[in-house]
Parts: C-alpha cells; structure tokens; sequence
C-alpha cells in the first residue's frame, strides 16, 4: 500500500483554488503590513499586548472553573443538610406521634379509671 505522506499526490489546481491561496497570502501579507506599520508608528508591538490578554483570559477561566467547582460542592453540601433535615423531621414526627400515643393512652387509663370509681362510688351509693 503506497504511503501517501511521502508522496505528495498531483493536484490540479482550479482557478476558484488559486484565487483562494492568493487571497489567503494577500491576508497574511496584509495582517504583517499592518503589524509593521504598527510598531513603527506607536514604537511597540501588538504581541505583548496579545501575551497580557492571553494570561488574564487564562486567569479568567482558572476564576470561573474556581466559581464552578466552588458552586458544585456548595450545592452538596445544601443537598445534605436538606436530607439530614428531612431525616431529623421524620424522627421527630415519630417521636412526637409516640409520645402522643402515650399521653392519649394514659388520659384512657385515667379515665377508665374514674369511670370504675365513679360506678363503685355508684354501685356504694346503691346499696
């Protein structure tokens, strides 16, 4: 199987081919005129600027995935304490429902308790 790396293929070149290439090179040739006239008109170069813009992009991004991750693990930390919240309430309905068991338990035994009294004091009376 022939390499095709190595060996550059002919290619037949359009004329809508050849007048991209020369706009391309017209571009680049016009970008590095503008460039020039740049440093010598202001005396400086556009390239630390672009090195300035390019470390606080980057510092930025290094900001903004901070806030990110910093959002992520706060929104854990809510969703926990929603859910031992959520645990703490369903522990303190138990309880409550069985302390109020008890109580209603006791307030029948207390009055069952007058009821026998009340029919022997009756029963007494009777007699």
């Amino acid at each position: 199987m022939p390499d095709f790396d190595k060996v550059e293929a002919p290619v037949k070149l359009t004329a809508a081919a050849v007048k991209r290439e020369a706009l391309a090179l017209k571009k680049a040739q016009e970008e590095e005129e503008k460039r020039l006239k740049d440093l010598e008109w202001n005396q400086r170069d556009e390239t630390e600027f672009v090195t300035w813009k390019r470390e606080m992009d980057q510092r930025d991004e290094i900001i903004r995935l901070d806030y990110i991750q910093r959002k992520k693990i706060e929104m854990e930390l809510a969703r926990e304490q929603a859910i031992l919240a959520q645990e703490q309430k369903a522990h303190e309905n138990k309880v409550n429902a069985k302390n109020m068991k008890i109580e209603s338990h006791t307030r029948l035994d207390e009055r069952e308790k007058n009821l026998k009294e009340e029919y022997d004091k009756r029963v007494k009376i009777v007699e």
